[in-house]
């Protein structure tokens, strides 16, 4: 398979995710613990599939004398490009629909809720130790600093690539070994 069909694909998988994103973040009124299941669910399979995709394809092209090393090679090629293109399909889903935003602040919410309440604030301040002789406005601050990195996108994207890149290393290395053993055999005999 040519790279340029590798990223055709990839694209057309990627577009594919987004649209599943953007109806489950419909369903779910753009609540992001609600959707992320669904987030990474849709993006584990459609990796999967494009890697599946690329060796099925490569080997509809005729008969050809390819060693696993090939198909490592091809599947590692398709993981990459689905990667890039997941990370992009995934900074345009955040940035445009503000689901972080939304959940960053219900959380600041909660978090107020609960600090506002003095049984809460007495229980916290005996549980943590570091938080014994500060003041409301300190906790709150130091608790908004964890918000803050829970719901940033920049850390969604790169902690987000990350997985989907090692999920498909681990796919390469998986998928050409079960489409080599059964296909493959299937086909031969």
């Amino acid at each position: 398979m040519t790279t340029n069909k590798i990223w055709l694909v990839t694209l057309g998988l990627g577009t594919l995710w987004f649209i599943v994103r953007v109806i489950a973040g419909f369903v779910n009124d753009f609540s992001y613990w609600s959707s992320q299941p669904v987030g990474v669910l849709s993006n584990l399979l459609l990796l999967l599939g494009a890697i599946f995709l690329a060796i099925y394809i490569t080997y509809n092209q005729g008969p050809q004398v390819r060693t696993y090393w090939d198909d490592l090679k091809l599947a590692a090629k398709t993981a990459l490009a689905y990667t890039v293109v997941i990370s992009l399909s995934m900074g345009i889903y955040y940035a445009t629909f503000n689901e972080l935003d939304n959940e960053k602040e219900r959380s600041k919410q909660e978090l107020t809720n609960f600090l506002n309440d003095e049984n809460n604030l007495k229980t916290i301040r005996q549980e943590n130790t570091s938080f014994a002789n500060k003041t409301r406005e300190e906790i709150y601050q130091e608790k908004l600093g964890t918000i803050n990195e829970k719901t940033s996108i920049r850390n969604l994207l790169t902690f987000g690539g990350m997985a989907i890149f090692l999920a498909g290393l681990v796919y390469s290395i998986v998928v050409p070994w079960i489409f080599r053993t059964l296909l493959l055999k299937e086909s031969n005999e």
